[in-house]
């Protein structure tokens, strides 16, 4: 009987010992939303954490948030906040909330936002850690800058094209499709095609894309737009289309000519005509075109002006310009000026200086001067003469 009491005895301390002892909590702590959904660079979000307690009494309980790149707490915002007890038989959460900053320079990716929970004296804390999602605007790709060497291609040539392509939004891009568009524009890729691809460009960095351009022989002196195509996906996959256009100058410098193609000056002293061919003889087509025949002591300009508008002039085509004057010298060495402008407006002035051969009588084979024409009218009167009398002689034959 002793022996059964002592036992009772145990057993009824054991189990006040028991109910005395309470059960270790079981804290957790969970992100239950925050808003605005994603959050935005440069302002804030209100975060919701939701503190749960599963077994036993949390007593003391409390949440520190941490300020940590991009998060940080408006000013005079406590970064713990206290729950007190929190009985799992009576009320099992509860729900705090933060206000928090987003780094303006954040970029477009998830962001850990971490916390601790700590019952007690708070000695013995436990991490979490909540993903937040940044996003700001679209993700933008642009076409910062280009090169082309040389800086003006003549038709028939190659030029070294080297596009420089920055991400001027706030998260990565990645299978960046850069495309040339060169339809219809006689320029051709040599080398490679006409796209190119970058698998990833991070915010605020550049890249550098080239290509190797050749300008058809055929192709018209004109400013040439290229349309640039960029096509990318950002962090989470979604697609973007941009366009964009570079400027290529298909030039080449005029060559204008000027030549003598007659005259009938026969001797110093005598005026006469001389007539200029004006000749392009370059690719560049040519606009208000105008021949000028400067002063000389060679020669007298006897025509009404010394200047001649020939106007627009193409490429391998001629115009005749022609100026009286009076050689004072054998020889003369006329003085020519040309100005005119080429498709882009530009001005040229070119000066040329030709030599008047004056050939004489003599020189062309004409060695009795004047008396070749006198022959020539004899001739020719003696031709009529002769006909004359066949006809009459043919008719008297009919009568008889």
């Amino acid at each position: 009987m002793r022996t059964i009491g002592v036992m009772m005895i145990i057993a009824t301390l054991m189990a006040v010992g028991a109910y005395a002892l309470p059960e270790r909590a079981d804290v957790e702590v969970s992100l239950q939303r925050y808003e605005p959904f994603p959050a935005e660079p440069g302002t804030y979000v209100d975060v919701y954490l939701l503190v749960s307690n599963n077994v036993g009494i949390a007593e003391g309980l409390q949440v520190e948030l941490v300020e940590e790149y991009p998060f940080t707490l408006p000013a005079g915002t406590p970064k713990k906040k206290m729950i007190g007890n929190l009985d799992a038989l009576r009320e099992t959460y509860a729900v705090v909330q933060y206000r928090v900053n987003i780094a303006p320079d954040a970029i477009n990716k998830d962001y850990n936002l971490t916390a601790y929970s700590s019952t007690g004296d708070g000695k013995s804390r436990v991490k979490w850690e909540f993903p937040v999602t940044v996003k700001g605007s679209d993700a933008s790709v642009t076409l910062d800058s280009y090169t082309l060497d040389p800086k003006q291609v003549r038709p028939g040539e190659t030029a070294e094209l080297v596009l420089t392509l920055k991400n001027t939004g706030r998260g990565n891009v990645k299978d960046l499709d850069v495309t040339l568009s060169l339809q219809g524009q006689q320029i051709t890729t040599l080398g490679s095609g006409t796209t190119k691809r970058i698998n990833r460009l991070g915010p605020d960095e550049s890249a550098q894309i080239p290509f190797t351009l050749m300008v058809d022989g055929s192709a018209p002196i004109k400013l040439v737009e290229v349309p640039v195509q960029l096509q990318f996906r950002d962090y989470l996959n979604t697609a973007f289309n941009r366009t964009s256009s570079l400027g290529l100058v298909v030039q080449a410098r005029p060559e204008v000519g000027a030549r003598i193609d007659g005259s009938d000056i026969k001797q110093i002293g005598v005026p006469g005509e001389v007539s200029i061919q004006v000749v392009n003889s370059g690719v560049v087509d040519v606009r208000y075109v105008n021949l000028n025949l400067m002063e000389s002591p060679d020669y007298e300009l006897l025509s009404y002006t010394d200047e001649v508008y020939i106007g627009n002039l193409d490429s391998d085509d001629f115009e005749i310009a022609q100026f009286k004057i009076r050689p004072l010298v054998d020889d003369p060495e006329l003085q020519l000026g040309l100005k005119f402008k080429d498709p882009y407006n530009q001005d040229f002035s070119t000066t040329h200086q030709l030599r008047l051969r004056i050939l004489t009588d003599e020189e062309l084979g004409l060695e009795n001067g004047g008396w070749t024409p006198l022959i020539l009218v004899l001739v020719l009167g003696i031709g009529a003469i002769v006909g004359y009398r066949a006809y009459k002689t043919r008719r008297h034959k009919k009568k008889a």
